[in-house]
């Protein structure tokens, strides 16, 4: 599918599993360059390195710590928002490729769904008819910026 899109940029998380499916993508368009954005990096959290067994034993609650060290739904989406302006500002009417991880794209949809965004809304899924499941690894997301105006926020995703 992303070897059809006339990217104008790729961007990825630093973080090693993004890293590799950026390549993979830039091999399609090799006149890009990979650019690493911080922006874009998963969550920092207290279950940074532990085992998916011990997020689900906590409700897959990974918000639950409280102590200024770890992010909190809202700060991991405006990470989310500056991404965005830095793109609307440099590449305006461009196709942009971007690999991030799953918290950070459904933020982005409750945003878009005008749902708020919380720890408990992201394990209440089920009751968003909006926003069926979490979403997936490896799956596509397209956010369109459609206007360069600074002051709007018009975006919309599929």
């Amino acid at each position: 599918f992303l070897k059809s899109i006339p990217a104008a940029a790729i961007y990825s998380s630093p973080l090693l599993r993004a890293r590799q499916t950026a390549e993979i993508i830039q091999r399609h368009h090799p006149q890009l360059k990979v650019s690493l954005s911080r922006y874009l990096i998963e969550v920092k959290s207290g279950f940074e390195g532990r085992k998916e067994s011990e997020i689900i034993q906590a409700g897959n609650d990974v918000y639950f710590h409280k102590e200024s060290a770890y992010e909190q739904p809202r700060e991991v989406f405006s990470r989310v928002q500056a991404f965005f302006s830095k793109v609307k500002k440099k590449h305006a009417g461009q196709h942009v490729i971007a690999i991030t991880h799953g918290d950070l794209i459904l933020f982005t949809l409750f945003w878009l769904n005008n749902i708020e965004i919380t720890a408990r809304n992201k394990i209440n899924l089920p009751h968003f008819k909006c926003i069926a499941e979490y979403p997936a690894t490896g799956s596509i997301t397209r956010v369109s910026l459609l206007s360069t105006d600074e002051e709007s926020n018009s975006y919309t995703a599929t």
